[in-house]
């Protein structure tokens, strides 16, 4: 996602976490070239490496903390207004920007039902956990499910916008197939045409090439 996008979306997050009575969405993640939280792409848009932890909160003030070397791309994104660069342990800054805003609802990246909501691994889990031990902080946790299925369904004006474009691009892509068929054509023959219309045109695939057209 671009940067507005993220922003529009970080928004509407905020809109939803006061619809529901959370105060905070908390996202928990580290080296997240290797393991995606599926919801980083929506509200930060580029990968973590260090544990970073990016707070939502109903109040609008959102907040992003990041190992001090990924600072100035978390003030890039443009949605979080406060970034708090750290250099040995997050716990400390963790801990702190809990007990300032003091939630009493935290939704955090577990769901049973949804793995879109379920980006929390179990070792990062029990990593929060053991940064929370005895803070009453540790006792307001809960599952970020309802939030993340909410700001999935629901689309801005711009995801709108570019839904339209993309609908619009497909069907010129099959009218292109159409137009090219012939009787006795293969699967196979027809996907390749498809897939050279979609090089030709700069786009890329909506799932793995190998698997598009089906």
């Amino acid at each position: 996602m671009t940067d507005s996008l993220i922003q529009e979306k970080v928004t509407q997050a905020q809109a939803i976490l006061n619809e529901l009575g959370i105060d905070t969405w908390l996202l928990f993640a580290r080296e997240t070239s290797a393991v995606m939280d599926p919801m980083l792409p929506v509200i930060y848009g580029s990968d973590l490496t260090w544990q970073s932890a990016l707070f939502i909160n109903r109040s609008g003030k959102h907040v992003a903390i990041v190992g001090n070397f990924e600072a100035e791309a978390a003030h890039a994104v443009g949605a979080y207004g406060e970034v708090i660069p750290y250099h040995q342990s997050i716990r400390e800054p963790l801990l702190q920007k809990l007990r300032e805003i003091n939630p009493q609802k935290i939704a955090i990246d577990y769901s049973v039902n949804d793995s879109h909501a379920d980006g929390l691994t179990y070792g990062m889990y029990q990593l929060l956990l053991s940064y929370l031990k005895g803070s009453p902080y540790i006792n307001r946790l809960g599952s970020a499910e309802l939030l993340v299925s909410a700001l999935r369904g629901r689309k801005t004006s711009n995801e709108i916008k570019r839904i339209r474009k993309a609908i619009k691009t497909t069907e010129e892509i099959y009218s292109e197939t159409f137009n090219f068929l012939k009787a006795g054509m293969t699967e196979e023959e027809i996907g390749q045409f498809m897939q050279s219309v979609v090089d030709r045109m700069g786009l890329v695939t909506a799932w793995q090439r190998e698997h598009c057209p089906r």
